[in-house]
């Protein structure tokens, strides 16, 4: 199975076991595997060229762990499918791997047209510049659950850009430390998970801990965020510059002071339905809006405040709407403002 396959079709029967090599998969071809029981691949798999591999269980629901030294990684990612090419997974996978000797290293990679499709779990680990990297039009899509465990250390745990987009029907977990940002998504691509996005994380150094910019959109049910950021000057979320996030919960908590736990900046628009929770100190305004944003919290939404530091600040055009439910609707210690033609109402 750890072999390279260049033309054709092939079907694999794979006994449970350790299999030891990289997985090439080039040229327009079909391989699908059939595991029998529980497998360990000592390799990366490389996807490509409009190519197709599919993990599939002929007995019960093995899993199967990738494990991709710093010497498999010629393709820099412990899985990476592109051009146009796909990989299918009915089984359980953990993936672990990593380098950042490439500028597109990730643990899972996915660009120019690929697509990651699994009807079950992805657990990753490693150490990268990304866990997940999404970009040129690709698509990642889980039925089930995205586990990034809290041994992994990368750069950004999810980057989705370039028209790309990640769909999970379940949960999304980070419980590991990044250097830049837990989420970010950019330039037309888009997030729906339809569970619980929760994101606790350590070490960042970026101004924000999520961003999702230039006319990009989230669908989240529940999104959770906790984070402990190396300087006070820091944002939670970030939406901006035409982008749409529209949120059920929303809980953002910080170890140490931040500048916004929530900002809508440049245009970019956050709905929040279901409830609303902001934990720590804010050294400036807890929710903000700026140049032309927009901050709505449905008026059904149930709001726990935990937070120090002005409720709100709307300046600059700028629109914060919790219809009409009053001046202390927000979390925060003290009164908010709206400045320079913008308004709360």
């Amino acid at each position: 199975i750890a072999n390279s396959i260049h033309s054709g079709v092939a079907v694999i029967y794979a006994a449970a076991g350790t299999y030891a090599g990289n997985i090439y998969i080039s040229g327009g071809i079909t391989v699908s595997a059939f595991f029998s029981g529980n497998a360990t691949i000592n390799g990366a798999i490389l996807v490509e060229r409009g190519s197709h591999l599919s993990f599939l269980s002929n007995n019960g629901n093995p899993t199967i762990t990738v494990n991709a030294t710093a010497t498999d990684l010629s393709y820099a990612a412990a899985l990476l499918v592109n051009a146009g090419s796909s990989f299918y997974s009915a089984i359980d996978i953990y993936i672990s791997g990593g380098t950042s000797n490439y500028q597109y290293a990730a643990v899972v990679a996915v660009s120019s047209g690929g697509s990651i499709y699994t009807s079950k779990n992805i657990t990753i680990s490693g150490n990268s510049n990304y866990g997940i990297y999404l970009r040129e039009g690709c698509i990642l899509r889980c039925e089930s659950n995205i586990e990034l465990d809290n041994s992994i250390t990368v750069g950004y745990a999810i980057r989705i850009i370039d028209a790309s987009i990640l769909m999970v029907y379940g949960n999304v977990t980070y419980n590991g430390t990044i250097t830049t940002c837990a989420l970010y998504i950019e330039r037309s691509s888009a997030l729906q998970c339809d569970g619980t996005f929760s994101a606790k994380t350590t070490n960042s150094s970026s101004y924000y801990v999520v961003a999702i910019r230039h006319a990009s959109a989230a669908i989240i049910s529940s999104f959770i965020l906790n984070y402990n950021k190396n300087t006070t000057s820091s944002i939670g979320i970030s939406v901006e510059s035409n982008a749409v996030a529209v949120l059920g919960t929303l809980e953002v908590s910080s170890v140490k002071n931040t500048s916004h736990f929530v900002q809508a900046i440049y245009g970019g628009v956050i709905l929040v339905t279901a409830s609303y929770k902001l934990s720590g100190t804010s050294n400036y305004a807890c929710t903000y809006a700026l140049d032309g944003g927009y901050f709505y919290l449905d008026s059904s939404a149930t709001v726990t405040n935990s937070a120090t530091g002005q409720r709100y600040l709307a300046d600059c055009n700028s629109i914060i709407n919790v219809n009409g439910a009053g001046a202390n609707r927000l979390p925060g210690s003290s009164n908010g403002n709206a400045t320079n033609s913008s308004y709360y109402k």
